[in-house]
């Protein structure tokens, strides 16, 4: 599973995240075969996957700000050319 390779490469930040975090990393990994399925030819998955988490633990944190400049860093990963909202 390729969630697992981001785990791994992650570890030592994981361990010191709280229940809410490692679901929110969870959601973020499975959410990512979702986005880059839209993806720009040549869009990096593992990108997509780091965007993919940021995004998903802002939007858990309620702080609008936050999350608005993840999901914008999630636009930019998937196109290069449309920076319209996901």
């Amino acid at each position: 599973m390729l969630s697992g390779n981001w785990k791994e490469k992650n570890k030592d930040s994981i361990k010191y995240a709280g229940d809410g975090a490692k679901k929110s990393i969870d959601k973020g990994l499975k959410q990512a075969s979702t986005f880059m399925a839209d993806a720009d030819e040549g869009t990096s998955f593992e990108d997509v996957q780091n965007a993919s988490v940021k995004w998903e633990l802002a939007n858990n944190s309620n702080n609008r700000e936050l999350s608005n400049k993840a999901r914008n860093e999630m636009i930019g990963h998937l196109s290069k050319e449309n920076k319209e909202i996901y």
